[in-house]
This record gives C-alpha cells, structure tokens and sequence, in this order.
C-alpha cells in the first residue's frame, strides 16, 4: 500500500483526533482527581471536628462526675449520662 499525501493527511486527522480525545478525557480525569482531593481534605477536617468535641465532652462528663455524689443528685447525673453517651456516639462510626 502506497502512502499518497492525502493518505498521509488523514492519517494525520486521525491521530490528532485521538490526542484531543485523551486530552479532553485527561482533563476530566485531573478535574475528577481534584475533586477528590478537596472532598479528602473536608473529611479530614470534620473527624477533627467530632473528635474536639468528643473530647470536650469527655471533659464535661469528668467534671460531672465529681458534682453527681455518687449520681444520688439527678440535674447533674442527667447532665453526666448525657454527655457520656454523647461522647462515645460522636466517636462511634454509625453515626
């Protein structure tokens, strides 16, 4: 098979056709990629988020704990309990 110039031109179109093809998907492929990386990055900052206030919630369930005498008084008991639960439900996965 001879090659003429206007072989050699289509061949040409074709192959150029197919780096805008994988240019374009590479684009795609690199917006995809950032999107990821931002959405990552978010995550990461919310499960530092629930483990502040996780932490602060153990601290509050510290003090309450001092202020229940032994949970026969029932404000700071309530309060206590609360807090505890909520502490290990912020930390536990499900939620």
């Amino acid at each position: 098979m001879r090659f003429t110039a206007d072989s050699k031109n289509q061949s040409k179109r074709r192959t150029n056709r197919l780096f805008q093809i994988s240019a374009r998907q590479l684009k795609a492929v690199v917006d995809d990629q950032k999107k990821l990386i931002e959405r990552n990055e978010r995550i990461k900052l919310m499960a530092w988020i629930y483990l502040f206030i996780a932490g602060i919630l153990e601290i509050v369930f510290a003090v309450g704990m001092k202020y229940t005498d032994g949970f026969t008084r029932l404000a700071p008991s309530i309060l206590t309990i609360a807090t505890a639960v909520a502490s290990v439900m912020i930390l536990s996965p499900e939620y």
